[in-house]
């Protein structure tokens, strides 16, 4: 069960890093595909990659993970405008992730397991940030496979994965639930319920203790960064708009025509400011209990009485 037999000839350790190193930075070039195309409704397959300014098609050559974006400084060989640095960090986020996931498991079913939940967690990360939300294409999908493989990965009863699930999903189903009881608004959306239910069906149910503390003192660590910084810069702008109220009443006026009218436009709904996605601190916790799983519960078992 440990030994991928016909997908993988064993390698020798270095060589089966490097592997994995070069198949996580290629699949971080298709992730970034991904999340710039799902969330619009586009095909992921084609057509092939060009710029999204001027439209020129990007030849294979130029089109290698990581080296192409140094190669090109960053920039277009078109048209020369900017391409993001997120591009390289995507790929080589996802190649240190699949390598990671190498050297913990070795040649192994739990190392596909790994790398699985992995990409699926960089590509869910990065939509949430955009768009704040988590497509269905990928969390459910991602609990009927973690259902399937996890039994084979970590050889535990077949129905592990579908309990880690349920019990994830039906968690944070309660405290969205409690929530919106308590404060009349929600805390969170679906996609994280979702999200948490992929999570369980690759980690398990005891996967899920640490994965949720982690995700929690994150998100409680960057959320209070985020909220003190907005804070500052409210003062700013309310010192800024005191000074500013010599306006003329035409001035005033046609500002609360085009306000109206843009309210009219945007029937979308706009996080609040001072709120973060809570999906890409659910991908840091099940990370980490991916690649730290027996480390965490260790000490877990010497915390808790």
């Amino acid at each position: 069960m440990r030994i991928l037999g016909s997908i993988l000839v064993t390698l020798p350790h270095n060589l089966f890093l490097a592997y994995l190193f070069f198949l996580g930075a290629t699949v971080g070039s298709f992730l970034n595909v991904v999340i710039a195309r799902l969330p619009a409704g586009e095909s992921v397959v084609r057509p092939r990659s060009k710029c999204p300014k001027c439209g020129d098609m990007i030849p294979w050559w130029l089109n290698i993970p990581i080296l192409s974006w140094i190669f090109l400084r960053g920039r277009c060989r078109a048209c020369k405008t900017s391409i993001s640095i997120r591009y390289p960090m995507v790929e080589l986020l996802t190649a240190l992730l699949f390598t990671a996931c190498g050297a913990q498991y070795g040649q192994s079913m739990a190392t596909v397991s790994g790398v699985i939940i992995c990409g699926m967690l960089v590509a869910i990360t990065f939509i949430d940030i955009d768009i704040w939300e988590i497509p269905d294409e990928i969390s459910l999908p991602g609990i009927v496979i973690g259902c399937l493989l996890r039994p084979y990965a970590f050889d535990v009863p077949w129905f592990d994965g579908i309990l880690g699930a349920a019990m994830g999903a039906g968690f944070l189903w309660l405290i969205r639930w409690g929530f919106f009881v308590l404060r009349g608004i929600e805390g969170m959306g679906m996609g994280d319920v979702k999200l948490i239910a992929t999570i369980g069906a690759f980690v398990g149910p005891f996967g899920l203790v640490p994965t949720i503390l982690i995700s929690s003192i994150s998100g409680t660590i960057i959320g209070t960064i985020v909220l003190l910084v907005n804070r500052d810069s409210e003062e700013v702008e309310a010192s800024e708009e005191s000074s500013a109220e010599k306006v003329s009443v035409a001035a005033e006026s046609e500002s609360t025509i085009s306000n109206k009218d843009q309210e009219d436009e945007e029937e979308e709904w706009v996080p609040p400011k001072n709120a973060v996605p809570f999906g890409p601190f659910l991908s840091l916790g099940a990370i980490c209990t991916v690649l730290f799983s027996e480390t965490i519960q260790l000490y877990l078992l010497r915390i808790i009485p």
